[in-house]
């Protein structure tokens, strides 16, 4: 399995103003709180494409897996899919050679602070991290099943025996 450096991360983690996936979450929670959700669950900004979004997909052990691209209409919130849907990885985009995906679920890597709540979770990342807001007494994962993830179930079950 590959991971990628945690200095990628860091690089993404600002330009908040030329991220569409932002500015929509900003015109319903405000600046502070959506830029308070973007650092939690770790979501970047990317030049991909202008205005695209990095979701990190980061495990319960800290390992970044890998970052998915995706690009927001910024007033609708929704994926833009014409020309082509806009969706890559950033292993993909950076032709890192023999990178092998493993994936897991996105806010994974938020398990092993906040232990207090119970676990919901959705299908993208984007509803994760707007129930994070108007839901708040869960821990909010999405499973990207849109995007064809396969989730490795052995690390989630063995977190899952860990909280018992």
């Amino acid at each position: 399995m590959n991971r990628i450096d945690d200095a990628m991360v860091a690089a993404t983690m600002r330009g908040y103003d030329r991220n569409n996936l932002f500015a929509f979450v900003a015109t319903g929670t405000g600046s502070d709180e959506a830029t308070r959700l973007m650092e939690m669950y770790r979501v970047g900004t990317s030049k991909h494409w202008q205005g695209a979004t990095v979701f990190w997909q980061i495990s319960n052990d800290g390992e970044v897996r890998g970052g998915k691209i995706m690009l927001y209409d910024r007033l609708t919130g929704h994926r833009v899919q014409e020309p082509f849907p806009h969706i890559n990885w950033v292993h993909s985009v950076l032709r890192l050679p023999d990178y092998k995906l493993t994936q897991c679920f996105f806010g994974e890597h938020l398990l092993p602070y906040i232990r207090d709540k119970p676990v919901s979770i959705v299908e993208s990342e984007k509803t994760a991290i707007l129930a994070t807001h108007y839901l708040p007494q869960y821990l909010w994962r999405a499973t990207d099943i849109a995007g064809s993830a396969v989730v490795s179930t052995e690390r989630q079950s063995k977190h899952s025996e860990e909280e018992r």
